[in-house]
């Protein structure tokens, strides 16, 4: 539980965590994802944040085609890549892409992005997917202990 579960869960959508951010780690989640979207289509949106000394293109590439959105986020604290370099890289991938400034708002324009893609994916709410860094893993794990 936690505010941004709750956002989610108001939406009717639902909300995953995962602390990978390298290639194998985005192969691993991205057939995770893969096997819920096979038994329940709806628009997949990642929240992401990463460390600029990751290999970024290598994570996103197992997300083409599956991901339809990315909403980028710094991560607090840390030399995390720029929102605007994120985009980029997620952009090339087939992706729409907006940057964030905060947890809170990325999670809130993640609903919106794949609300506006309900027609066209099974008319249903999105599945959000945090990713992308241990230290944003962490600031969604604190945010849902302060509420």
């Amino acid at each position: 539980s936690g505010i941004l579960a709750d956002k989610v869960s108001e939406a009717g959508g639902e909300l995953w965590l995962d602390g990978g951010h390298n290639p194998q780690a985005g192969r691993a989640v991205a057939a995770a994802m893969a096997a819920l979207e096979a038994r329940a289509s709806r628009p997949l949106i990642l929240v992401m944040g990463i460390l600029a000394n990751k290999d970024v293109g290598g994570f996103l590439s197992s997300f083409e085609g599956l991901a339809s959105g990315l909403v980028a986020v710094d991560i607090p604290g840390h030399a995390s890549l720029a929102p605007e370099t994120l985009l980029e890289l997620a952009q090339a991938r087939g992706m729409r892409g907006q940057a964030a400034d905060s947890l809170t708002s990325a999670v809130d324009a993640a609903i919106r992005m794949g609300d506006a893609q309900r027609k066209d994916i099974n008319d249903q709410p999105p599945r959000i997917l945090i990713c992308g860094s241990l230290y944003l893993a962490g600031e969604v794990l604190r945010l849902s202990e302060t509420d």
